[in-house]
């Protein structure tokens, strides 16, 4: 017997005559786990405004007023992640990472942000062991797009493939032209390539995210280039325009 959500999935996948899979991760459940029939699921990604993006966009003064609303220096290496306090968010390896990278940048700041969440209590038992001024934790910031600009480097390694159905973090790392780690997960692993457009770490391993992060900061010609590729490949196969014109499509044949 189907039980919970699932049985629901089941019902009203059943009465639909079309159903939206945001990312290829979403379709695969779709037609391989839920058994829904092909000719109704149509593959139609998320996107985000590149607008919002473009360079100049977000001005100097939006991200020194959140430098100095956050303590950062302007020379401090600083780690950013944007993800709610969930075992999935794969923080429990983060963090642990981090420590690592503090031995050789010892002035490094971990940013938080969205630090909320059922996760949150071994969140701050990982975080012991860091002093205090290492760290800032975000429960909400009203400016994210300047929040990004503050980030050296950007870290979102969820624990499993499925883990994200779609994962816009992503898109909105890369498109605000930050150098990037990522575990692959929702629609990560149908653009993102290891040291083309941004590094690539194994689910639940430290070690591997330490590396990424330290190699990140070290800067110079192959990181700018995955920034520069980043932005390109969000911006051709991501902005939102692509996804309204499709779903115009959709209905229209509906």
């Amino acid at each position: 017997m189907v039980s919970g959500c699932r049985k629901y999935d089941k019902l009203i996948n059943s009465l639909t005559t079309k159903i939206v899979a945001i990312s290829k991760n979403v379709e695969n459940i779709l037609l391989n786990y839920e058994h829904v029939n092909p000719e109704k699921v149509r593959l139609i990604h998320h996107g985000i405004d590149m607008d919002d993006y473009k360079p100049g966009v977000v001005t100097a003064d939006r991200v020194n007023l959140l430098r100095e609303k956050y303590a950062i220096l302007p020379e401090q290496p600083v780690v950013g992640v944007i993800s709610r306090f969930i075992e999935l968010k794969g923080l429990q390896y983060l963090i642990p990472a981090f420590k690592d990278v503090l031995k050789s940048h010892p002035d490094a700041v971990l940013i938080l942000a969205n630090a909320s969440g059922s996760y949150k209590q071994e969140v701050m038992n990982l975080l012991k062991d860091i002093d205090e001024a290492r760290y800032r934790l975000i429960v909400f910031e009203n400016d994210i797009a300047a929040l990004y600009k503050l980030f050296s480097c950007f870290v979102h390694i969820p624990i499993t493939a499925s883990a994200e159905a779609f994962g816009q973090i992503y898109l909105e790392a890369l498109a605000s032209e930050i150098p990037s780690v990522f575990s692959l997960s929702g629609v990560a692993p149908e653009f993102a390539v290891d040291k083309e457009n941004c590094l690539v770490v194994p689910f639940k391993n430290s070690e591997k995210v330490s590396e990424a992060i330290q190699y990140l900061l070290k800067k110079g010609p192959a990181v700018e280039s995955m920034v520069v590729n980043g932005y390109k490949i969000v911006a051709k196969r991501f902005d939102v325009r692509t996804k309204i014109h499709k779903l115009e499509q959709l209905y229209s044949e509906a």
